[in-house]
């Protein structure tokens, strides 16, 4: 018994050193991916930037150059922050056209349904959950199938899936699979986990092909089990019992779900807490659309109410309350203490890439895309500097945000 409890010891510091040394590989925690030529790299360069001698020129600067980046876009918004401050926002084009009068010009303040910035939202409030518990961190080694539906069948190496496979789309799942729908509804997850997994798949193939929504999806499921949210069992007895418990099951984890990333997210928030989050556009009579760039007399196109495929996608969202989760989540410890909030970035459990810009400065970013079959589309974009310069922002047509944010920050770069 003691030998045990002392390995447990050694285990957790183990833990600990892999979060706060992400350059070293750990032999407990699953190797990280390599999701780019730069992000085996660590965030570990020292800022060049006289922090003390940046004004509001500096910032105003940046805000325009970063402007000039966005301009060939129907309509976009900026919001720069720095060390967890806001600092200046930027925007331009048109919310609507005169297409779809009213005709409105962007703002910071127009929502829009963030699409995968979603997953940073799902990642911290899991991290949250986390944090709640002693030695909580031990969840990420945790299989995820004692959390799912009891009545779902579970397919082959269903039960090896672990919640950091999830947040590191390292779990194996695939899309286009025979008869799994490429949906993220509560039928397509329950078909996705009855057809399992093949083993080989957790580490083959490029970050974009092992990239799924569906890992967050099924956490909208999983957390509020976890929270202890009261979710009706399904009586498989009949046809007809499993139809509506399955609704129920559904629209229950649903609403769980938005009610703890209210509760442990929004409600924490600094600059927009008490601001009613959703996944549908409840406030604005004329929403905010996405066109496709540069076809100006196109109509727009809404999103419309996601709750049910929540979780991967679905948090609407102005760019201020963007940047508001952004900054307070990695630059305070209201959301979760800075354990995890590190853990976040290092271990890229709800952001996609992390690297250098050319002036050798560290970003991770977390992305957000919505394109339709007639190539309008939306673009969300979270990204984090070494220096402390955030930056999220949104566009209501396709453009490489990413790339925008890098190019803005290396020509701005003192």
């Amino acid at each position: 018994m003691k030998t045990k409890k002392i390995a447990s010891v050694f285990l957790i510091i183990a833990l600990m050193l892999g979060v706060m040394a992400c350059n070293k590989e750990g032999t407990l925690m699953p190797k990280k991916i390599e999701h780019s030529d730069t992000s085996v790299q660590t965030l570990e360069t020292q800022s060049k930037i006289n922090q003390a001698s940046l004004g509001v020129s500096d910032f105003s600067a940046l805000g325009d150059i970063l402007a000039n980046q966005l301009k060939n876009t129907i309509g976009f918004a900026a919001v720069i922050s720095y060390n967890g401050s806001f600092k200046t926002t930027r925007s331009g084009g048109q919310c609507r056209q005169s297409q779809d009068a009213p005709a409105r010009a962007m703002s910071m303040f127009d929502k829009y349904s963030a699409a995968s910035i979603s997953k940073t939202i799902t990642a911290a409030a899991l991290m949250k959950f986390c944090s709640t518990k002693p030695d909580g961190i031990w969840l990420m080694l945790t299989p995820i199938w004692s959390y799912l539906p009891s009545h779902w069948t579970l397919g082959p190496n269903i039960k090896t899936i672990t919640f950091y496979e999830l947040l590191t789309h390292t779990s194996g799942f695939r899309y286009n699979v025979t008869g799994v729908g490429n949906g993220d509804d509560y039928q397509t997850l329950k078909a996705l986990i009855a057809k399992g997994i093949n083993l080989a798949d957790k580490t083959t193939g490029s970050y974009s092909t092992r990239y799924n929504n569906r890992n967050f999806d099924l956490l909208r499921l999983i957390i509020p089990k976890l929270a202890n949210y009261n979710i009706v069992t399904v009586n498989t007895s009949s046809p007809l019992s499993l139809l509506l418990g399955e609704y129920t099951q559904a629209q229950q984890c649903a609403d769980g779900y938005k009610d703890y990333c209210r509760k442990t997210i929004f409600e924490k928030l600094g600059s927009c807490a008490g601001q009613v989050m959703d996944c549908v556009n409840t406030t604005d009579t004329y929403p905010g659309l996405y066109y496709q760039y540069p076809n100006l007399n196109d109509k727009g196109i809404p999103v419309g109410d996601l709750t049910l495929v929540a979780g991967s996608q679905g948090w609407v969202l102005t760019t201020f309350q963007m940047d508001d989760f952004f900054r307070t989540l990695q630059y305070t410890e209201t959301i979760v203490p800075k354990f995890y909030s590190n853990y976040m970035k290092t271990q890229l459990t709800g952001y996609d890439i992390k690297g250098f810009t050319s002036d050798g400065v560290g970003y991770y970013w977390k992305n957000g895309i919505y394109t339709t079959n007639s190539g309008a589309g939306y673009r969300s974009l979270i990204i984090g500097f070494d220096d402390g310069i955030q930056m999220s922002i949104m566009a209501n047509s396709p453009i490489n945000l990413q790339n925008a944010a890098i190019a803005a920050h290396q020509i701005w770069y003192p």
